[in-house]
């Protein structure tokens, strides 16, 4: 049995419902623990044969329940160390038809506890409304001086910028995206930010945001787990170093072509992603592009700009995706067998758009030589691209702004424009729960 110790960490409910207890840490994995002989002194007059069969029965004899791995500890003494889990399973069905007062008196206060947090919990499902989330992220924000850069459509795109205090979340429309805001702020005030693990990182921010949530459902835990599951899955693989510097110069590759070309770009990242179980990316605003590049002279446009046809931006398009590998094999030498197989999809869904009615030899021989031509720009354009690499390196993430800044000798309007129509998106959502507020209220 391991020796008592004075600095515990706070006690579980469950081990509050028997304050007498004895507890200490497991020296198996550091966790608050009572060892079978101590529940045999309080509940059962120091007869510890009844505790072991109890735990043996629940191992053994039960083979449909879940794992106990997590609730008993084997000791080398022969006793059992058990966790909060483990006492409650071994205190269950016991004491019912015995004149064992301090047993039953526990089993009493276990039904209150889990019955009273079922219903407060229930309470705070039914009372706390979107609008009530969406007021608690902004004060949260306000209170740890953190800002809301910019708003995105999809959870897949949130991200935060731990150099700058800055996140980019979806509106708060849902308890999902209410957990995903959570989770950002959690990567800026949430334990283990600065470790160099990205599974503890991810563990540090869901926890933070659960102690911090209004509520907390099961399709919000669902969804921290998904998440801490993937990275989990592939933790040796998203944390090698080289890994790293490959994405780098990948996903800088990506933005500084991108912007060399008049593509309206946004943030890169080098952190891994499992919505789009990925190793990175690099955002690009094509219908943006677009957009910018109709509007007339009169009302800021550029005249170079404005005489571009949607083909020059497909043509764009396909030279910024070919751009990551360019970049790779310039910057990093062949030796690596580094591809672009993940911006393939892109390269084929825009060839025939960029060069519409050509049959697939021409689309062949035209993507040739639109590789050739995005290998002179990022030969062109390299210690532009080793420069934002190395940030990425430093700092994961890069919003759009910052990749402009490393960027002075190239214009770029793109983050002003995308940023300004996820605001302008932002306060058409405000107006509309407005109304809805207005028309239903509480």
């Amino acid at each position: 049995m391991t020796a008592d110790i004075t600095n515990l960490p706070p006690r579980d409910p469950f081990f509050a419902l028997a304050p007498e207890l004895k507890l200490h840490l497991s020296e198996t994995d550091g966790a608050l623990v009572v060892n079978s002989r101590e529940v045999a002194r309080v509940f059962f007059h120091r007869k510890h044969r009844r505790v072991l069969r109890k735990i043996m029965r629940d191992i053994w004899h039960m083979p449909m329940q879940p794992d106990y791995g997590d609730e008993y500890r084997q000791c080398e003494d022969g006793t059992v160390d058990i966790t909060s889990t483990g006492l409650t399973s071994v205190l269950s069905h016991w004491g019912f038809h015995n004149k064992n007062k301090r047993l039953r008196e526990f089993q009493h206060r276990f039904v209150k506890l889990i019955t009273s947090t079922a219903l407060r919990n229930t309470i705070m499902t039914k009372t706390t409304t979107i609008k009530d989330m969406h007021r608690h992220v902004l004060d949260l924000c306000d209170k740890h001086r953190i800002t809301i850069y910019a708003w995105c459509a999809r959870t897949s795109q949130c991200h935060a910028l731990t150099d700058r205090d800055e996140i980019r979340i979806v509106p708060i429309e849902s308890r999902i995206s209410y957990a995903s805001a959570l989770h950002e702020i959690g990567h800026l005030r949430g334990q283990h930010q600065r470790s160099s693990s990205t599974l503890e990182r991810e563990r540090g921010a869901w926890e933070w945001a659960r102690a911090n949530a209004l509520i907390w459902t099961p399709d919000m835990e669902n969804s921290a787990c998904k998440a801490l599951d993937w990275y989990a899955l592939h933790a040796r693989q998203i944390d090698r170093p080289a890994r790293l510097k490959r994405s780098a110069h990948h996903e800088a590759g990506h933005a500084v072509i991108a912007r060399v070309l008049g593509l309206l770009g946004g943030a890169a990242t080098i952190a891994a992603n499992h919505m789009f179980q990925s190793y990175g990316g690099s955002e690009s605003y094509l219908a943006a592009t677009m957009e910018h590049w109709r509007r007339p002279v009169s009302e800021g446009g550029k005249k170079k700009l404005v005489l571009r046809s949607p083909s020059c931006a497909y043509r764009a398009k396909v030279m910024m995706s070919m751009a990551g590998r360019e970049a790779v094999l310039e910057c990093l030498g062949r030796t690596n067998s580094y591809s672009d197989s993940v911006d393939l999809d892109d390269i084929n869904e825009f060839m025939p758009k960029a060069y519409p009615g050509a049959s697939r030899a021409e689309w062949s021989r035209r993507q040739d030589r639109l590789r050739r031509m995005t290998r002179a720009l990022v030969r062109r354009h390299r210690d532009k691209i080793e420069h934002v690499a190395r940030a990425l390196l430093q700092h994961r993430t890069l919003s759009g702004r910052t990749i402009d800044a490393l960027l002075p000798e190239i214009p770029a309007p793109a983050t002003c424009c995308v940023e300004l129509a996820a605001r302008e998106r932002e306060a058409k959502h405000d107006k509309r729960r407005e109304s809805d507020d207005q028309q239903h209220p509480r």
